[in-house]
């Protein structure tokens, strides 16, 4: 990784020693907010070490401050190299709830070769470290941090068949590796190939540009240590072969933008996950949703809200009479963003966010398969900061 940045930094100076056009980009964020996360469970239950928890222990509720930024360096070279630089990150404390805190910073370097007006090629690396909570997964694990770091390597084509279309075709390859936990005999690391085909329309009718959106991809998640578990949902360690799972998603998007600054962009997506072991995993996902957005003169606001069903091939969920059915999940989001610029440089903000997960399972002692509602609504400012840079 610390070569991957050298080499970044080299593109950087090189291009400021050329004769280029280029743009530094700063943003810093600070704001306080208020985050709670409720799981389902009975009022006193056993975990799988035996101990013993209460429901409110499954009740994780705080005020927190949070402060992030953003740098970016961008540069267009002879009119067909475009090179940018980013690097953003941030840090969430709260206040009063042990071992919460959390944060992480991402790293990105682009570059794209115009060929032609019509053919562009593209190659993006990226590099992330998180750490942050499994609150809506894990049940009684909600403050166990999981901390990893993310390589991303991608390349891509693109053509325009038409002055209103962009259509490309490109591939990636991701490493993510989560640090060692004695809790956790085998690491959650995983490796995924993948690739991904998208096209996309413009159409101009009087006040209104549409652009229809269509995407595909296909991807696997190869775990370097965690081990598959059979159709029953057993797992062996050293018998059974690593966890090794693939993907299919295609999406469409159907947007519309007025020029009175309003957007409304209706979507739907697919998605099949096929367990390549015994299927225990498998399932298949259809998501729906709505985002809008107004933006006029120092006014921005944006909204969206999404709503999919999870059905599993075999999973079990267990009924209260203790029979079994297949595991069935709903998942509900939205999320409502406002801002106001009190000047070029200076923008204040709020925003809230919802999501909860209900299931078939009428068990609720069953803690992998447990429901939950999460919130949060945090206000706060911004600053920004743009500086064109001209080399000799």
């Amino acid at each position: 990784m610390k070569k991957i940045y050298s080499l970044f930094v080299f593109v950087l100076l090189l291009n400021l020693s050329a004769k280029a056009q280029s743009k530094f980009y700063a943003d810093a964020m600070a704001n306080v907010g208020f985050e709670s996360n409720v799981f389902n469970s009975p009022e006193s239950y056993l975990d799988r070490a035996g101990t013993l928890y209460n429901k409110k222990d499954l009740v994780v509720s705080g005020a927190f401050a949070q402060y992030g930024w953003n740098l970016k360096y961008k540069t267009t070279l002879k009119k067909k190299h475009k090179i940018s630089i980013q690097n953003t990150g941030g840090f969430k404390t709260f206040f009063g709830v042990a071992n919460a805190n959390q944060g992480g910073s991402d790293l990105k370097g682009k570059y794209i070769y115009q060929k032609s007006k019509k053919l562009s090629f593209g190659y993006n690396l990226a590099l992330q470290r998180s750490k942050k909570l499994v609150t809506n997964i894990l049940g009684d694990e909600v403050t166990a941090p999981f901390t990893f770091s993310q390589f991303i390597n991608e390349g891509y084509v693109q053509y325009a068949i038409n002055n209103n279309n962009e259509t490309r075709l490109g591939g990636y390859y991701k490493v993510r590796k989560y640090k060692s936990d004695p809790t956790v005999p085998e690491s959650l690391s995983y490796n995924t190939p993948a690739l991904v085909f998208s096209t996309e329309q413009t159409i101009d009718i009087n006040n209104t540009k549409t652009i229809l959106k269509l995407g595909v991809e296909s991807k696997g998640r190869k775990y370097t240590e965690r081990t598959a578990r059979d159709s029953i949902g057993n797992s062996v360690i050293g018998v059974y072969p690593k966890r090794d799972w693939s993907y299919f998603i295609t999406n469409l998007t159907y947007s519309l933008r007025f020029n009175n600054g309003i957007r409304v962009d209706p979507f739907v997506e697919y998605t099949k996950r096929t367990d390549n072991f015994q299927d225990q995993f498998s399932y298949k996902e259809i998501k729906s949703g709505l985002k809008l957005a107004y933006n006029i003169n120092e006014y921005s606001v944006k909204f969206k809200a999404t709503r999919y069903n999870k059905n599993y091939n075999i999973r079990p969920a267990l009924l209260s009479d203790g029979t079994e059915i297949p595991l069935s999940y709903k998942y509900f989001k939205f999320s409502l963003n406002g801002e106001y610029s009190l000047s070029k440089k200076f923008t204040v903000f709020l925003s809230a966010k919802y999501e909860s997960r209900d299931s078939n399972v009428t068990n609720i002692g069953r803690r992998p398969r447990r429901e939950y509602k999460t919130y949060e609504v945090y206000g706060g400012v911004m600053y920004s900061f743009q500086k064109n840079l001209k080399s000799k």
